[in-house]
């Protein structure tokens, strides 16, 4: 770095991190063609063991609480997919 380094300035580093194909990766991957039923009320209780056996797993549709104050922190980055229809 030559005259430009100063010793007693404390070092700052950029990580940068790249994930290529993402939305690729996720089309690849099989959409459920048939076998389709409702969950009980039990069943929905325990919703998140369907999706840890092979090949079994459910759609969920929500209704998020969202704190207004939130927005602006998140503003670049959605934690939910919105609907726009």
């Amino acid at each position: 770095m030559g005259e430009k380094y100063i010793p007693d300035k404390k070092s700052v580093y950029v990580q940068y991190l790249v994930a290529n194909n993402v939305y690729g990766w996720a089309m690849s991957k099989p959409l459920p063609i048939r076998d389709f039923k409702w969950m009980s009320k039990d069943e929905l209780q325990h919703w998140r063991q369907f999706s840890d056996q092979e090949g079994i797993g459910c759609i969920l549709e929500v209704n998020l609480k969202y704190p207004k104050e939130r927005h602006e922190l998140h503003n670049d980055i959605h934690l939910h997919q919105k609907d726009l229809l």
